[in-house]
């Protein structure tokens, strides 16, 4: 079918562009008048080919426009969850939780991303001020509710409401903290509203960042593998390092780890937690490890789960995972989060 071979070409396009996908942030869809295939849960928009896309009956997924869900938030997911695989035809693909949003989104494209600059704009604090006088009024702008059913519906509103107001339905719309939706009925114009947002943002961007590989410090060996224990404490963890002039610039001291020190967009939960550790004594090797040894006790104490984030002053950072991968993953999402606060 050519509108499905369309959507797997423009999917793969973005996914393989680290500038706007990062690890598996980002949906994509395609519908016709009676179905809706959608990316499905585990599958990355880089290699995905028709098997990784869930296809949905459009009847009954817009059953849960109308449908009562409890108050209780968790009991409220579970509910939509299995509603939305009721709408499901393919059985064996769980169709992410935003399917409701792209079936709402009237035009054929729907291409969700979470690009690294857009996020840059999405979670400055003056976003409102500027986002018209950057962008335009021929969008949405949505403050940030959680991903799920709420957010869903706020977006199903104002869909609503600038349709009554436009006479026509919505091709962009931007989610504070999150990304942006760019909708259409050609994948043509999908790339060329995202050609002309990315145009405007960049000239709107005043310092270029630089983007160079750092050395790591020479005696990382000596300190490295007591961290490793210290976080090993139910299994064997795989750490993995990282310096650049982009984490240089929030590792100098803890008034730079602060700008990062809390989690921007629903990705960095994902992958990184909402918590992490600075070690701010790298001075001295035994000062540094006397200083991880208690902030990682106190955090898992606290926390109850082993810290995937951790910084070190002058060294950089630090990504615990279970395997390799997974490490090369947390380190590529946390410095986009670096990126983001730069932006």
């Amino acid at each position: 079918m050519e509108g499905l071979k369309k959507l797997i070409e423009i999917s793969q396009l973005y996914g393989q562009n680290p500038e706007m996908v990062i690890a598996g942030g980002g949906n994509t869809s395609y519908k016709d008048e009676k179905n809706i295939w959608v990316k499905a849960s585990g599958h990355a928009l880089s290699t995905i080919t028709e098997g990784g896309f869930a296809m949905l009956d459009r009847k009954k997924l817009s059953a849960i426009s109308e449908k009562s869900y409890s108050s209780d938030p968790f009991k409220r997911e579970s509910e939509i969850k299995d509603d939305l695989m009721e709408a499901t035809i393919t059985k064996d693909r769980r169709p992410f939780v935003e399917t409701s949003m792209h079936n709402a989104i009237d035009y054929a494209y729907v291409v969700h991303l979470h690009p690294t600059k857009v996020n840059g704009l999405m979670c400055g604090n003056n976003v409102v001020e500027v986002l018209e006088e950057l962008l335009g009024n021929d969008l949405i702008y949505i403050p940030y509710i959680d991903p799920g059913y709420i957010l869903f519906k706020e977006v199903e509103r104002q869909v609503t409401v600038f349709t009554d107001k436009k006479g026509k339905a919505p091709q962009v719309i931007y989610l504070q903290n999150h990304g942006i939706f760019v909708a259409a009925d050609s994948t043509d114009e999908i790339q060329s509203i995202y050609a002309d947002i990315f145009c405007k943002i960049d000239a709107a961007i005043k310092t270029k960042l630089a983007d160079e590989t750092l050395a790591v410090r020479d005696d990382v060996a000596e300190f490295i593998p007591a961290i490793r224990m210290m976080v090993s404490t139910e299994e064997l963890k795989t750490l993995k390092i990282r310096n650049n002039s982009v984490v240089e610039q929030f590792t100098k001291d803890a008034t730079t780890y602060e700008k990062v020190a809390k989690p921007f967009t629903p990705d960095l939960i994902v992958y990184c937690k909402s918590k992490y550790v600075f070690i701010e004594n790298s001075d001295d090797n035994d000062k540094l490890l006397d200083e991880a040894h208690k902030k990682i006790s106190a955090f898992i104490s606290e926390n109850g789960y082993t810290p995937k984030v951790i910084l070190i002053k002058d060294v950089g950072l630090l990504a615990v995972g279970d395997h390799a991968a997974q490490c090369d993953t947390i380190l590529d999402v946390f410095e986009d989060a670096m990126r983001i606060s730069l932006y």
